[in-house]
């Protein structure tokens, strides 16, 4: 029996549908493969470095960079963050340091100052504050081993104008003070005393001689109460952890007076006790009193059994 055309166009649907179901799984198929060969082409070409700007010495604080500070190095994109750091010489040549950056080491932008703020000191003085010199002698700040970016209290001692050295009166003053320089070096760089004022010699095995001041970041408040101190009384210098900027505003001061406690007044030593046997009294008396008249004056003695006087 012949098949009926009805079936023979079923088929024939059937047939043609499932070659346009493999060519359209083929097409993508080699979309896929098309795709997957350009990316690996692609990344074959584009380079997984990145140029960043990197220090080819130790930068100091206060330092303007020059040309020869720095240079272009590639690094692993994966290493470079995507923020922060510079990927031009020209970016950072004239900028100048906040904090002390190592040879070799990634320039990040937070570790400069801004570029408008200048060179030396007053470009890493923090906006809103101040800088004032303090002048020292080895003796009251730390046997000359402070260091710039170390924290410090200040110590104020007032010798009323009296002669009794019990109203001498101490008291901290100014507590988490950040020290910006150490005579003229700032930042931490290493410095001669011949050094010029405008930044840190480059040489870093330079000889490290005692300042006689110290550069401290203050509020105008702050300054204004250093300047008053300076003028009224002796000041001390006291070295702190660069962790620790507690303040501690409502301990009191101390006087002499109150330094050295009182002492009570020794009681005399009692006086050698004789061991000879205590004499009793005998009081045993006859009840009867005679009268003695001596120069006018009476006295009355009592008179024992055996008519001794007691």
């Amino acid at each position: 029996m012949p098949p009926s055309p009805s079936g023979t166009r079923a088929r024939a649907g059937l047939f043609l549908a499932l070659t346009v179901i493999a060519a359209l799984f083929s097409m993508a198929v080699a979309q896929r493969y098309v795709r997957n060969v350009a990316e690996q082409r692609e990344g074959a070409l584009t380079p997984n470095t990145v140029d960043v700007v990197v220090a080819t010495r130790t930068l100091y604080v206060g330092q303007a960079i020059e040309v020869d500070d720095i240079a272009l190095r590639q690094v692993p994109k994966s290493a470079a963050p995507e923020k922060g750091v510079f990927h031009t010489l020209d970016e950072v040549r004239g900028r100048t340091p906040r904090e002390r950056v190592l040879g070799n080491e990634l320039i990040r932008e937070e570790r400069l100052a801004r570029p408008d703020a200048g060179i030396g000191l007053n470009a890493i003085v923090t906006p809103g504050l101040r800088a004032m010199t303090l002048a020292v002698t080895t003796e009251n700040a730390v046997a000359g081993l402070l260091r710039p970016s170390n924290y410090v209290d200040i110590i104020l001692t007032i010798r009323p104008d009296d002669a009794d050295d019990k109203n001498w009166y101490s008291k901290t003053i100014l507590e988490a003070i950040k020290v910006l320089a150490v005579g003229t070096e700032f930042g931490d760089g290493e410095t001669t005393g011949t050094a010029s004022a405008g930044g840190a010699s480059k040489n870093p095995n330079a000889t490290v001689k005692l300042r006689p001041s110290i550069t401290l970041e203050l509020t105008a408040a702050e300054a204004e109460s250093l300047a008053l101190a300076t003028s009224r009384g002796d000041i001390n210098v006291v070295l702190r952890s660069d962790i620790d900027t507690t303040i501690n505003s409502d301990r009191p001061g101390v006087t002499v007076g109150g330094l050295i406690p009182k002492v009570a007044a020794p009681t005399p030593p009692a006086g050698p006790r004789s061991t000879a046997p205590e004499k009793k009294k005998d009081q045993t008396w006859t009840g009867m009193l005679i009268e003695v008249w001596n120069g006018g004056k009476k006295t009355e003695q009592g008179v024992k059994d055996r008519g001794a006087a007691p």
